[in-house]
Order: structure tokens, then C-alpha cells, then sequence
């Protein structure tokens, strides 16, 4: 063979390769931009709903502080309505 036809078979098949692999890393590179837009968009929705939630505590926090004495015979009724009552125990003879 006559090495410029080896030569150009080289850099055909080089080519070809070269060609694949950017096919390849154009596809993965498409599928990876995907997965990161889908995260950010997640990361954006959690973001959102924590700051939904910051705001109910706070809300929660001021009715407490307002309303803190009715909330603390609340609890204590339902303490009470949920605590055993005394057992009795018999002594001999009786």
C-alpha cells in the first residue's frame, strides 16, 4: 500500500471518530442541560414553599404571643382530660 493512501484511511476513520464522539458529547451534553433546568426549577419551587412556610410560622408565632393565655388553658384542659385518673388501691381487710 502506498502510504498516502494508508494516510488518508488514517485520517478518515480519525475524522469519523472525532465526528461520533461530538455527536455523542452533543447528545449527553443535551440530556445533562435538561437534568440541571429540571433541578433548578425544583431548587426554585422548594425555595418558594420554605418561604410559604416561614410565613405560616410567623403567623402562628404572633397568635400565640396575642392569644398566648387562651392557647395555655386550652392545653391545660386537654392535659387534664387525657391524664389517668388516681388508682385506688385496697388495703387488706378492707
Amino acid at each position: 500500500m502506498n502510504d498516502f493512501l494508508k494516510m488518508d484511511i488514517f485520517f478518515v476513520i480519525t475524522t469519523l471518530v472525532v465526528l461520533l464522539w461530538g455527536i455523542i458529547g452533543a447528545v449527553v451534553m443535551y440530556y445533562i442541560i435538561r437534568v440541571l433546568k429540571y433541578v433548578e426549577r425544583l431548587s426554585r419551587t422548594v425555595a418558594e414553599e420554605a418561604d410559604e412556610i416561614r410565613d405560616d410560622l410567623d403567623e402562628v408565632r404572633a397568635q400565640v404571643r396575642e392569644e398566648g393565655i387562651r392557647f395555655k388553658h386550652v392545653v391545660q384542659f386537654f392535659s387534664g382530660a387525657l391524664a389517668r385518673p388516681p388508682q385506688h388501691t385496697r388495703k387488706k381487710g378492707e
